[in-house]
């Protein structure tokens, strides 16, 4: 049986993030917050549009720290490490979220439209930026895991293997 290799920076897997994020997205400003959910039946879909991109962006970027991060320090397998991952990876996200939106508002400002003024500002750019980090997380440490295991795998089948050899050679 052959296995598929499966690149962490997959697009498919990418956008299907992007979609879980932005659903946890809605459904947290939902529950959290009142003037947001009174918002949300009013945004046109343009708002929405560029919503999901911000986003989507957030998600490919958490995804590309995560593969930074889990190239530069060494992989480990103590919850230590993964505690060390997660948290570099909250830092990085939490300085593209501060990044972004003072960027934001040095281009635009104040727009004069509420709901894109909304999308933009702090609280959208953190609410991303957490959901990014938890979903990236995730994924990278899933992505990570199945390769350690796929690795056991392949080392117990080699020492297998061994032991066979070893043992048709005392038989002759």
């Amino acid at each position: 049986m052959i296995k598929e290799n499966v690149k962490i920076m997959n697009w498919r897997n990418g956008f299907l993030l992007s979609l879980v994020s932005y659903i946890l997205y809605l459904i947290i400003w939902l529950i959290l917050d009142d003037e947001t959910a009174n918002q949300l039946p009013g945004m046109a879909t343009v708002d929405y549009v560029v919503d999901f991109l911000l986003c989507m962006l957030f998600t490919y970027i958490s995804l590309g720290f995560s593969y930074l991060v889990f190239k530069i320090l060494p992989f480990r397998t103590s919850y230590v490490w993964v505690i060390v991952y997660a948290s570099c990876l909250l830092t990085l996200n939490n300085l593209v979220a501060f990044g972004m939106t003072s960027l934001f508002n040095l281009l635009w400002d104040e727009t004069g439209n509420g709901l894109l003024d909304e999308l933009i500002n702090m609280k959208g750019a953190y609410t991303f930026a957490m959901i990014a980090t938890f979903i990236s997380s995730v994924y990278a440490n899933t992505f990570f895991l199945q390769s350690y295991i796929r690795a056991r795998d392949e080392k117990q089948a080699l020492e297998m293997a061994l032991m066979k050899e070893k043992e048709i050679a005392l038989q002759s």
